[in-house]
């Protein structure tokens, strides 16, 4: 990289003293010429400095952008060589036209490459991409599972993997916890899921939201479905800017701050989220009895996540520390600190009240199994002093020192296994030394909320097995017994189906294909009222050639989630290999009619129709499935299929 480098470098420092050797046609005239040539050279610095940023990046992007540069830096060499000879107007002439002849054609010119996505595999679609003057930003879909992403500069900002479960917590967990509100702020729209969710309570009357860049924006509006319209509700002002300036000027001040912070081996250097002086801002823009919340996931290094937790922790006068592990096909595990300037006091039956005044208000939370207080309530760890205390001394991270910035190399090199181990370890640290004595003096509710409470704890100990590396039939004999203390916590069976399923996909790696079918038969079992859980039998029916059965957990979960746009697809395909092809079309335009970008549906309905004798309309279907997921091989041959009838 070095080497490379080093060319253009010195090529590039060559530029000034070669152009003063060619203007320079006599030793008596070197400092006029030389100075009208470092003049000219300033000139272009500065134009150099402006132009990228305020016309060339808004207006062609990266890619782009980096091609015009190239072509006026070959005019300019033939404005240079032009210079010494006797016509040199006419080669300025020519080099003009080139240059804008240049500029027309990469203006118009259609973007074919795009820069990749972490996660992302030839087989997805794209929906959304945009090369914008800060960031480059792409919303893009997986064929199977129905994840959607967006992403910032290649990082996922936000979406339906993963990062949706963090999203749901930071979105319902304060309004569980505070006895009134009406304001919030969001801190990065990402896919407008955590936003939309927040809105979803009567409660918020006001909601801002912060963004850096536009296209972000833009590429939330193909998640309106999920955000629930959010750029659109009249409640929601949505400001494009630094969080640090905007809090800077802002004297607005809110019930609930959510931060939804970006942290992880590639974003590291996110310093500033982390920061005494960010949370400092956060504190003052506080209403009386507010909070603040921030996400941390815990496969950071542990000498990274502890200088987080410290930070924040000496931020705030009081503090509470909550731990929600992955569930169901999520790998993710989660952390939340919640800030405020007045102690909150957990109030079970409050809790217990919220959800049941207005469930559909959390069904984001509810799908996950979080239905009822005590599953929520079982995931605190500490508060206050017991975090304090405990956390190991060292340095906080602010502006002036930015010690989240710098770490080993050798800090990441561990496996996120291990970091996450350690990081574990911790939280249960925290845990043994404050027992939730005030969780446990619940009232009428307080037995099953002990139990749920101690139903975690046998399930904490079995992820801290797993995550050792331990034999899978001792973790799952734990995690069983887990369920046992508190069989109705369905969360709980939620997180167990998370090991089910990773056992589940490892023996399928392994070619032992019974083996993961009882592996997605045990997590169907285990949480049955998850239409994912069926949905993912399903596909391992098929493959392995039970279509009834196969079929039949199709339906079940399309019983559970009539709008689940995979198991309507899937169903569809078995209907069509069976010969019930309209049945097949039904199904795959219900499909279309919840998700028209579906890129897979898109494909086996053109097909269909094409096979049906509607050529026209199937075609139609077949090329916008190319449109969006060129790359994907079944897709390709769908509509080379279609492409080739005669019309």
């Amino acid at each position: 990289a070095l080497i490379l480098m080093l060319v253009p470098a010195t090529l590039i420092g060559a530029t000034f003293p070669l152009i003063g050797r060619i203007f320079l046609a006599d030793l008596k005239s070197t400092g006029a010429v030389v100075g009208k040539v470092y003049a000219f050279n300033t000139l272009g610095n500065v134009l150099g400095a402006l132009l990228p940023g305020l016309l060339i990046l808004p207006f062609l992007g990266i890619q782009k952008g980096i091609l015009l540069a190239a072509a006026l830096n070959i005019c300019l060499g033939l404005v240079v060589v032009s210079c010494k000879g006797r016509r040199s107007g006419a080669g300025m002439a020519v080099a003009v036209v080139l240059f804008l002849a240049s500029a027309t054609f990469l203006f118009r010119m259609p973007l074919s490459f795009q820069f990749p996505c972490a996660f992302q595999t030839a087989k997805d679609g794209v929906l959304f991409y945009q090369e914008g003057d800060l960031v480059t930003t792409k919303v893009w879909a997986s064929s199977n599972p129905d994840y959607k992403m967006i992403s910032v500069d290649s990082i996922g900002i936000g979406g339906t993997s993963d990062s949706d479960y963090k999203q749901q917590i930071l979105a319902h967990l304060p309004k569980l916890l505070l006895k009134s509100y009406s304001s919030e702020l969001t801190i990065g729209l990402g896919s407008g899921i955590l936003a939309g969710e927040s809105a979803r309570h009567s409660g918020i009357k006001r909601i801002d939201c912060i963004e850096l860049a536009q296209g972000v924006l833009d590429g939330a509006r193909y998640f309106s479905r999920e955000n629930y319209g959010i750029l659109d509700d009249p409640r929601a002002r949505l400001v494009i800017d630094d969080v640090a300036d905007f809090l800077h000027v802002s004297h607005d001040r809110y019930d609930i701050i959510s931060a939804d912070e970006k942290t992880a081996g590639k974003y590291a250097s996110n310093s500033m989220s982390y920061s005494s002086d960010y949370y400092q801002l956060l504190r003052d823009h506080l209403a009386p009895g507010g909070l603040v919340i921030q996400w941390m996931p815990t496969d950071l290094p542990p000498s990274q996540y502890t200088l987080a937790m410290r930070t924040f922790a000496r931020s705030f006068p009081h503090v509470m520390l909550w731990y929600f592990p992955p569930v169901g096909r999520f790998t993710m595990s989660n952390t939340f600190m919640v800030g405020s300037n007045d102690r909150i006091e957990l109030d079970p039956a409050r809790m217990a009240g919220e959800m049941a005044r207005d469930p559909g208000a959390f069904a984001g939370i509810t799908k996950y199994g979080l239905t009822s207080a005590d599953s929520i309530l079982a995931h605190f760890i500490a508060s206050d002093q017991t975090v304090r205390n405990l956390l190991p001394t060292g340095r906080i991270n602010s502006f002036e020192h930015p010690f989240f910035e710098f770490y080993s190399p050798a800090d990441y090199a561990a496996p996120s296994e291990q970091r996450d181990l350690l990081n574990h370890r911790l939280l249960m640290s925290f845990r043994s030394q404050e027992p939730g004595p005030a969780l446990l003096r619940a009232g009428p509710e307080g037995g099953r909320l002990a139990e749920a409470y101690r139903a975690e704890n046998a399930l904490y100990a079995a992820r801290e097995q797993q995550l050792a590396g331990e034999a899978p039939a001792a973790v799952l004999h734990q995690y069983e017994q887990a369920i046992v203390r508190a069989p109705w916590n369905l969360n709980l069976r939620n997180e167990v189906v998370r090991f089910l399923n990773g056992e589940a996909m490892a023996l399928s790696a392994q070619g032992d294909f019974q083996g993961s079918r009882g592996m997605f038969q045990r997590a169907a079992e285990t949480f049955p009222t998850g239409p994912e859980v069926h949905y993912d039998l399903a596909m391992m029916l098929l493959f392995l050639n039970q279509v009834d059965q196969g079929a039949q957990q199709l339906q079940q979960a399309l019983s559970l989630k009539p709008d689940m746009v995979p198991a309507l697809r899937d169903l569809g395909r078995v209907y069509a290999s069976g010969g019930r092809i309209e049945d097949a079309v039904k199904l795959w335009q219900q499909a279309l009619s919840v998700n028209k970008n579906d890129f897979m549906t898109l494909a086996y309905l053109g097909r269909a129709l094409c096979d049906l004798g509607q050529p026209a309309d199937g075609v139609g279907y077949l090329t916008k499935a190319h449109q969006l997921a060129p790359g994907n091989p079944e897709v390709a041959q769908a509509y080379n299929y279609g492409r080739n009838l005669p019309h």
